[in-house]
C-alpha cells in the first residue's frame, strides 16, 4: 500500500465519522424535540383550563365534568319577558330559536340592571357568551350560564 492509498483511507474514514456524527446529532435533536413535546403535552394536561370553548353538544355530554367551569359558548340569544320574570335563553341554532324550543336552550343569568340595555342591543343575535357553566339540576334543561364575563356579537343578521 502506498502513501496515497493510506491517506485516502484515512480521509474516507474521517468522512464516515463526520457523516455519522451529523446523523447522530440530527437524531438527538429529533429525540429531544419529541421528548419535549410529549412532556409539554403532559404538563398542559394537568393544568386547569381557564376557559373552555365548547358547543351545546359538548355541554350536554359533559355537564358534570364542566360544572363550575368557565366556558365560552356560541349561540342565538333571546330575551324573554313574562309578567312574573325576565329570562335570557341561548339557543344552539336559528331554527331552535325560531321554534322556541326551550328544552334545547341554556339559561343565562344577568344582573337585573344589565337586562334592559343588553336586551335592546343583543336580542336575537348570534353571540358568544363567556360565563361560568352550571350543570342542569333537572331533566329538560341544558344548564345555566352564571357570572357572565362578556357577551360578544358574532354576526349581525341582515334582512335577507
Amino acid at each position: 500500500m502506498d502513501k496515497n492509498e493510506h491517506m485516502l483511507g484515512r480521509k474516507t474514514r474521517k468522512l464516515r465519522t463526520i457523516k455519522l456524527l451529523y446523523v447522530t446529532e440530527s437524531l438527538l435533536k429529533v429525540l429531544a424535540l419529541l421528548f419535549l413535546s410529549i412532556f409539554s403535552i403532559q404538563v398542559l394536561a394537568d393544568k386547569p383550563v381557564e376557559e373552555a370553548a365548547v358547543n351545546f353538544f359538548t355541554l350536554a355530554a359533559n355537564a358534570k365534568a364542566l360544572d363550575g367551569q368557565k366556558v365560552s359558548v356560541v349561540g342565538w340569544i333571546k330575551f324573554v319577558e313574562y309578567e312574573s320574570e325576565k329570562s335570557i335563553l341561548l339557543f344552539h341554532s336559528k331554527s331552535s330559536l325560531n321554534e322556541f324550543r326551550v328544552e334545547e336552550s341554556i339559561q343565562i343569568r344577568l344582573p337585573e340592571e344589565d337586562y334592559k340595555a343588553a336586551s335592546e342591543y343583543l336580542n336575537l343575535k348570534l353571540v358568544t357568551v363567556y360565563a361560568k357553566f352550571t350543570a342542569p339540576k333537572s331533566i329538560g334543561s341544558l344548564g345555566r350560564l352564571l357570572d357572565v364575563k362578556d357577551i360578544d356579537i358574532k354576526a349581525i343578521e341582515s334582512g335577507i
